[in-house]
C-alpha cells in the first residue's frame, strides 16, 4: 500500500482481514452441524422418492397385468360364475330334499287333524319338485319318488274312506245331522243341500276351522273332494265310490236291520209291538237311504265343480242300486211265508220279527 493520505495502512488491512476470517470461521463452525443434518435429510428424502418411484412402477405393472387378465381371461371368470351358481342350486336342492324327507310326518299330522286339503297341498308341492324333468337324471331320487307315490296312494285311499264314512252315514256328525228317525223336520232334504251350496258360494269349506273339521258334514265332504282334485285323483276316487255303492248300501241296510232287531227285543210284547217296530224300521231305512241319495247328489255337484272331467257315475246309478237293495230286502224279509218255501224256514232275527202271513200282504 502506498503511504499517501488516500490509502490504508497495511497493518489495519491485515487486522481487518484477520477479523473477517475469524468471523467466517465462527459462522462455519456454528452452522456446520445444521448443514450436515440438512445434507443427510436431503439424501434420505431422495432415497425415499426413489423407493416410491419403484413402488409406483410395481403397482403400475400389476394394474396392467390385472387389466390383461380381465380382458384376456373373461372366459375363466364366466366359468367360475357359472360354477358358483350351480353349487348354489345344488345346495338349494339338498335343502329342499331334506324338507321333502319330513313329508310323511307332516302329512300324518294334517290327516290326524282331518286337514286333508293341507296334506294334499303339501304332498303335491313335494311331488312337483321331486318329479321335475330337470332332476330325472338324479338316480338318488328314485327312492324318494317311490315314497311320495306311496304317500299319495295312502292319502287318497284315506280320503275315499272318509268320503264313504259321510256319504253312508257312518260318521257320528253325519248321524246327528242326517239321521231322520221319523221327524220330517230334521230330515236333510233338498233344502239342506241348497244351504250347503249357499254356504259354499259365500266362503267355501274351511280346512281347519274351529272345532272338528267334520262338524259341518257337507263342508267336510266338499273339502275331501277338493283334496282329491288337488291330488289329481277325483276320477279314480269316484270310480271307487261307484264300485262300492252296492256293498255300502248293503252294509247300511244291515245296520238298520240290526238296530231294528235290537229295538224289537227291547220292547214289551203285544199285539201292536211288531207293527210299531216295522214302522220304525221303515222310517229309519228310507230316511237314511234318502240321505245317502242326497249325499251322492252333493258329491256329484261338487266333483263337477272342482274337476269338470270327473264324473264316473250318475245319481241314477245310485238310485238303481237303492232300488235293487230295497227289492232284495222285501223279497228276503217282508214277503209272505209261502213265497219263500222251506228254504227260509230257518231264518231268524228280522225274518222272524217281521214275519207276515198272506192275509197281511193282501190287506
Amino acid at each position: 500500500m502506498d503511504g499517501s493520505s488516500l490509502g490504508k495502512s497495511y497493518g489495519e488491512f491485515h487486522a481487518a482481514s484477520e477479523q473477517l476470517n475469524e468471523s467466517l470461521d465462527g459462522i462455519v463452525n456454528e452452522y456446520y452441524g445444521g448443514f450436515n443434518d440438512s445434507i443427510l435429510t436431503f439424501s434420505g428424502l431422495q432415497e425415499r422418492i426413489q423407493d416410491a418411484s419403484g413402488s409406483v412402477n410395481v403397482v403400475k405393472g400389476n394394474l396392467q397385468r390385472v387389466r390383461r387378465m380381465i380382458v384376456e381371461e373373461r372366459g375363466s371368470l364366466d366359468q367360475l360364475y357359472t360354477k358358483s351358481k350351480q353349487l348354489g342350486a345344488i345346495v338349494a336342492i339338498l335343502r329342499r330334499l331334506e324338507e321333502a324327507g319330513r313329508v310323511r310326518e307332516e302329512i300324518a299330522a294334517f290327516a290326524a287333524d282331518k286337514k286333508y286339503l293341507a296334506a294334499a297341498g303339501r304332498l303335491v308341492q313335494d311331488m312337483q319338485f321331486v318329479f321335475d324333468p330337470q332332476l330325472d337324471a338324479v338316480e338318488a331320487l328314485s327312492g324318494q319318488r317311490q315314497q311320495l307315490e306311496k304317500e299319495k296312494r295312502e292319502l287318497q285311499q284315506r280320503i275315499v274312506d272318509e268320503l264313504h264314512s259321510h256319504v253312508y252315514l257312518k260318521s257320528p256328525y253325519c248321524e246327528r245331522r242326517m239321521g231322520g228317525e221319523g221327524d220330517a223336520g230334521e230330515r236333510p232334504g233338498r233344502a239342506r243341500i241348497r244351504r250347503a251350496r249357499g254356504a259354499r258360494g259365500a266362503g267355501g269349506a274351511e280346512d281347519g276351522a274351529e272345532g272338528s273339521a267334520e262338524a259341518d258334514s257337507f263342508a267336510f265332504v266338499e273339502m275331501l273332494l277338493e283334496s282329491l282334485a288337488a291330488l289329481g285323483g277325483t276320477g279314480e276316487a269316484l270310480q271307487e265310490v261307484k264300485s262300492s255303492i252296492s256293498l255300502e248300501l248293503s252294509r247300511l241296510i244291515d245296520g238298520v236291520v240290526a238296530e231294528a232287531e235290537e229295538r224289537g227285543r227291547a220292547q214289551a210284547g203285544g199285539a201292536d209291538a211288531g207293527a210299531e217296530v216295522l214302522r220304525d224300521f221303515a222310517r229309519m231305512l228310507f230316511a237314511r237311504l234318502e240321505a245317502v241319495l242326497e249325499y251322492h247328489d252333493y258329491v256329484l255337484d261338487v266333483a263337477a265343480r272342482v274337476d269338470g272331467g270327473a264324473r264316473a257315475y250318475a245319481l241314477g246309478d245310485v238310485w238303481a242300486a237303492v232300488r235293487g237293495e230295497v227289492v232284495a230286502l222285501l223279497r228276503g224279509y217282508l214277503v209272505a211265508e209261502d213265497a219263500h218255501g222251506s228254504a227260509d224256514a230257518g231264518g231268524a232275527g228280522m225274518r222272524d220279527l217281521f214275519h207276515m202271513e198272506r192275509g197281511d200282504v193282501g190287506g
